[in-house]
Formats: C-alpha cells, structure tokens, sequence
C-alpha cells in the first residue's frame, strides 16, 4: 500500500503519518503490532490503572483508547475503501467512549488480547484491498481522506501513544 500523498487526509493528521514510516505498510504494521504488545504485555499489575497525573488516563485506558480509535479508523477506511464517498462520517469523543468502556473492570490481558485480534482482523482487510480501493475517500468530517491515510493513521497514532506510554507512565 503507498504512502499517502499530501491532500488525501485532514492536515490534523499529518503528525501521525509521519510517525508511521513511509516504508512497506505491512511490515510498518507488524512492527507496529508487535511493539505495541511488548510495550503492554510487560507492565507490572501495579501500575495498570496509573495515572501520571490528575484527570489523565490510565495505562488500561491509553490501550482501550488504541483498540477504539483503530476500530473507528479502519471503520472510516472501509467507508472508503467501498466507495462510499457521500455519507459524512462523525468524529467521536474519545473520552466519551473511555467513560463507556469499563476499563476498570477488566485486566489489562483482555484489553491487550482485544488489541491483538482487532489488529489481525484489520491487517486482512487493508490485505485484501487493491490500489484502487486504497486510493479511494472517505468523507470525514467534510474533508476527504484515503483509505491508505487510514492505515498509516492507525500506525503512527499508536506510535505517539507508546512514546507517551514510554515518556509519561513508565519514567
């Protein structure tokens, strides 16, 4: 899957293509994959439900956050992918979503499983598109995005949030 050029996504965006990589998507998303499960799988149980500091998420929180935006994302890319360019897809509060998520309730060995299947389900369907259904838009929030933006969004916003994981919760 190309690199998306400049044009196919919201300039909100940029940061997190750009912390993907422009190398071979597939390997990006194996790397991506596999730091993101070290990264979790490793935290002692103390520090699950930390917080550093007042009013910010937990590290349980952080990778519920990674689950839903991915799903949302890869929901957009499909959008995309199946030719619907006319239907305006909605942001989302992603706090709201954490409210609703009963992360406290669930150890962060579910959370991470959910992660890893969500992950294997995603990485089949950008497997299964051809260039032209990655080159296709979706209408989000008024601005056209690609399908392949999608794809390398997901990449680098869990690239941001384990720099943040690495800098902020486990220092």
């Amino acid at each position: 899957m190309k690199f998306p050029k400049e044009g196919e996504y919201a300039s909100f965006y940029r940061g997190y293509i750009e912390k993907a990589g422009k190398v071979y998507f597939f390997n990006l998303l194996k790397i991506n994959t596999q730091k993101t499960i070290d990264s979790f799988k490793n935290i002692p149980i103390d520090l699950h439900n930390y917080s550093y500091a007042e009013g910010k998420w937990t590290i349980k929180e952080l990778l519920i956050h990674l689950v839903d935006c991915e799903r949302v994302f890869v929901y957009r890319a499909l959008t995309g992918a199946r030719g619907d360019n006319y239907s305006v897809l909605p942001s989302f509060d992603e706090d709201l979503f954490l409210e609703n998520a009963n992360v406290i309730n669930r150890p962060l060995e579910d959370i991470l499983a959910e992660f890893t299947h969500t992950r294997i389900s995603n990485r089949l369907f950008f497997k299964s598109l051809n260039e032209e259904a990655t080159s296709r838009s979706a209408n989000t929030n008024g601005v056209p995005m690609s399908t392949r933006a999608f794809g390398f969004i997901i990449i680098g916003h869990s690239n941001h949030h384990l720099s943040v994981l690495k800098e902020r919760y486990l220092v």
